[in-house]
């Protein structure tokens, strides 16, 4: 089954990127009503912006969820950054993988040995 994205939604978040301004919320009936509505607005919005993907931020604290790393969001270590582009202004620590190999779909778990050596822990 496809999930089809809110345009409300979508229309809000391109024009609060454009712009460079924080969202508060999103306009009322806009808001999506779960995980998978929340991810085919992302893809709408990523597909609109036209900007490739360098990576994704997932997270399983409320379900499984993902955000796309938009590549010009992307700098090498070390950077230096406008503070004006960075408002609100805050600091959130992140640990980031790269995936070095697959690790295919097989009967056995995987150990955390053959894991760690199929990524490289980096901080992001």
């Amino acid at each position: 089954m496809s999930i089809e994205p809110n345009d409300t939604a979508v229309e809000a978040l391109l024009a609060a990127h454009r712009a460079g301004t924080p969202l508060a919320a999103l306009p009322d009936g806009a808001s999506p009503p779960d995980i998978a509505t929340a991810h085919a607005i992302q893809d709408r919005l990523v597909a609109r912006l036209g900007e490739p993907v360098a990576g994704w931020k997932v997270s399983a604290s409320n379900g499984l969820t993902r955000g796309a790393i938009l590549a010009s969001r992307l700098h090498a270590s070390p950077a230096v950054l406008p503070a004006s582009g960075l408002a609100p202004y805050g600091i959130e620590g992140e640990i980031a993988f790269e995936i070095l190999r697959d690790l295919p779909a097989r009967q056995q778990p995987y150990t955390r040995g053959a894991v760690m050596d199929a990524v490289r822990p980096m901080a992001a």
